[in-house]
């Protein structure tokens, strides 16, 4: 018997719960829709092939990309870039960054900003030697 109040207790919860009922507004469901937890591994900002840091401004955001690999003196130039491309809130951003070709095999993040604050990123990726290009993914800022 104290089983099935407990199953009872607990559906009326979920029901409560769904309807807006039950709950709070400060849950951690809510706050992740507002904060997001920046992935602070890869900290280098990665250059383009004129050893700019490689960022662009996409739909009122700016977009940078985080790389684990620093490149030496003779890498910073580079004749030729590598182009790094996905969605950012179901949008293509075609080849719009463009990264040194020298960061061969190295590893990624790209970091979404709104008015100096992270809005979104993408999940580490890696760029291989034998490819001219790399797909971060989907990125779904916050609002």
């Amino acid at each position: 018997m104290l089983s099935k109040n407990l199953i009872l207790i607990c559906s009326l919860g979920l029901v409560l719960s769904g309807c807006g009922g039950g709950g709070s507004n400060n849950s951690n469901e809510n706050l992740a829709t507002t904060q997001i937890k920046e992935d602070k591994t890869l900290k280098l900002k990665a250059v383009n092939h004129l050893n700019r840091v490689a960022q662009e401004n996409f739909n009122g955001f700016k977009v940078m990309l985080f790389t684990n690999k620093e490149l030496n003196q003779e890498q910073k130039l580079s004749k030729d870039t590598k182009a790094i491309y996905g969605l950012i809130d179901n949008k293509p951003t075609n080849a719009l960054l463009k990264v040194n070709a020298n960061y061969n095999n190295a590893t990624f993040i790209v970091k979404v900003y709104k008015n100096s604050k992270l809005v979104g990123q993408s999940k580490k990726f890696k760029l291989e030697a034998n490819k001219e290009y790399a797909n971060f993914g989907k990125i779904t800022t916050i609002k």
